[in-house]
């Protein structure tokens, strides 16, 4: 339908009774309608502000999105631009226990210029044919470019590092603002034929791109030699690309009058080239990686009535290591990962589920028996991103349930809650300890058996509630979350580990009606964690040695307190 509508929104944080930071978002979006019965178009622009919750934490951004449409009888396409330019204030570095006892919002990151400044628009062009009455064509073309840096002031860092000065007697050490930059390229199509036959439908088809990108990194000012830095000073160089081919075909396949199978086979191909360039403190390295995997998935359900149905399921699949647990590729100290593995997962799934025009239920059991997962190892980079390693056995396993319920015409309660079992279940890992870290005065060489413990991050159970109350234009909403513990590193120190927590949010929204014979005026206030609890939103054990080998030295990111949200549309007729 064609549409018009203007938004403004405003809100903020509180932080121990105080108002600390505001947010704000202005948008405008249009829809043609059908026009001439064949063509519509589609538009959105928006703005945002925010001050943040932890200090130095602001966002400044805006997004836009175009589409333009032509439809005819047998042939359907779509061409699509998106993307969102932002630049933000980096806070993404974890916060002692010491630190967050003193100000829970503290951010190390306090360089005026610590920012994140990132774009990457996206290119589509959706195409749908209709062969015959039973067989479709679909296609997706696509291209994604993305650019951007991030800028860290670094402090007491090795000349050498950074290609800047080089003494074989003495090292030295400067102040420094660096930049890690990227340019990024995608190009691809998915393409899928779909065939309706009498038992079902057949859908067979695949996804193909083509990945390049360039990463480099360069200093814009150091310590006492700024008039000698070029202002685009590299000190580090590589070059990665990708190409990804997929292929699959699905059936979905009546075999009975209440008996339903889904069969789907997929074949997946991937190769990784990197290239360093040797400059300074960086070698040069250079290496090809390929996988190919073949993935099965089966399923069956069985309706035992129009509402109550059962299913079960099968999967194997896998998934390749990123790029930065292969290669820490802007560390001059670190070399390739090659030997890292692919995870591979064996998923059983079985469930049932009852639905009515009032109310729905459901219930999910699955066993995910993986090899070689990566998780964490212990211990992080020079960016806070954690170190890997594969697990050469692991269980996730758990209970899923959902269940919603209307209550005459103008309530609606629903919830979910999530039981999980998720063990290490055989893993050694080896580190050497050190007397001292910084002048690495070896000692000894530790294995540590991981076996049995619980893998970081996966909290034990996670529960929503939702209360929904919505007579004529008014509506009003309550939501609850639990969230269990959570451990942060292999040892599984309960005194490390984040505790479980318990937040909620209420909204309301009201549609004033016709304004000034304008259109629908509709008011909207949101309002989160309303009991303003303290909790981490994740953390990190830093590294067993970092103290002293004292053990791990916990890092955590502590999540908004209280904050508000209130937005004003007008749809135009």
């Amino acid at each position: 339908q064609r549409r018009i509508r203007l938004t403004t929104g405003y809100g903020g944080f509180w932080h121990e009774g105080e108002w600390i930071g505001d947010m704000q978002k202005q948008s405008v979006e249009y829809c043609s309608g059908l026009v001439d019965g064949r063509w519509n178009l589609a538009a959105r622009y928006s703005r945002q502000l925010s001050d943040g919750y932890r200090e130095n934490s602001w966002y400044d951004g805006w997004s836009y999105y175009f589409s333009l449409s032509r439809l005819d009888p047998r042939v359907t396409s779509t061409l699509t631009l998106y993307g969102g330019p932002m630049r933000m204030h980096l806070a993404y570095y974890g916060v002692y226990p010491e630190q967050l006892r003193e100000n829970r919002r503290y951010n190390s990151q306090t360089y005026d210029n610590e920012t994140d400044n990132f774009n990457q628009p996206h290119y589509q062009f959706h195409n749908t044919f209709r062969l015959s009455e039973n067989i479709m064509l679909y296609n997706t073309l696509y291209h994604i470019h993305g650019r951007g840096y991030y800028e860290n002031y670094k402090e007491n860092r090795e000349a050498a590092e950074y290609y800047l000065e080089q003494d074989d007697t003495v090292e030295i050490r400067r102040d420094l603002v660096r930049q890690k930059w990227v340019v990024k390229n995608q190009w691809g199509i998915n393409p899928r034929l779909e065939i309706k036959h009498s038992g079902g439908t057949a859908s067979i088809g695949g996804s193909f791109y083509y990945f390049d990108s360039e990463h480099w990194g360069q200093v814009v000012w150091a310590e006492n030699i700024t008039s000698s830095i070029d202002p685009r000073h590299r000190y580090y160089e590589y070059f990665g690309k990708k190409i990804y081919l997929s292929l699959y075909a699905v059936e979905d396949y009546r075999l009975a009058e209440r008996l339903q199978l889904m069969a789907n086979l997929q074949f997946r191909h991937q190769t990784y080239d990197f290239d360093q360039t040797t400059l300074g403190a960086f070698a040069g390295q250079q290496y090809d990686l390929d996988w190919t995997f073949l993935s099965p998935r089966v399923g069956l359900t069985y309706g035992l009535t129009d509402k109550l149905s059962l299913l079960a399921s099968y999967s194997l699949s896998f998934r390749t290591p990123t790029d930065a647990e292969i290669y820490d590729a802007d560390d001059p100290s670190k070399v390739p990962t090659l030997d890292v593995k692919s995870e591979r997962v064996h998923d059983f799934e079985l469930g049932a589920g009852y639905a009515d025009p009032q109310q729905s239920y459901s219930v999910n059991l699955y066993w995910m028996d993986f090899r070689n997962e990566i998780i964490p190892a212990g211990g992080i980079n020079d960016d806070w991103v954690e170190i890997t390693i594969n697990a050469e056995r692991s269980i996730h396993t758990g209970i899923e349930v959902a269940a919603a319920r209307r209550f005459g015409a103008d309530f609606k309660l629903s919830g979910n809650f999530a039981y999980s079992y998720n063990r290490i279940k055989k893993m050694e890992v080896g580190e050497s300890v050190f007397d001292n870290p910084d002048d690495w005065g070896w000692l000894e060489y530790n294995t540590y058996d991981y076996s049995d413990k619980i893998i970081p991050h996966f909290p034990e159970y996670i529960g929503n509630l939702i209360g929904e109350y919505s007579p004529g234009s008014l509506r009003l909403a309550y939501r609850a979350r639990f969230i269990g513990l959570q451990h942060v590193e292999n040892e599984n120190q309960r005194e490390l580990a984040i505790d479980p927590y318990f937040i909620s949010s209420v909204s309301a929204s009201f549609v004033v009606g016709d304004v000034l014979r304008l259109g629908n005026l509709i008011l909207s206030v949101r309002l989160d964690n309303i009991f303003d609890r303290e909790y981490y939103a994740s953390g990190v054990g830093v590294g067993r040695f970092r103290d002293r080998n004292d053990g791990y030295a916990p890092a955590y990111i502590p999540a908004a307190g209280r904050s508000i949200f209130s937005t004003l549309s007008l749809e135009l007729r």
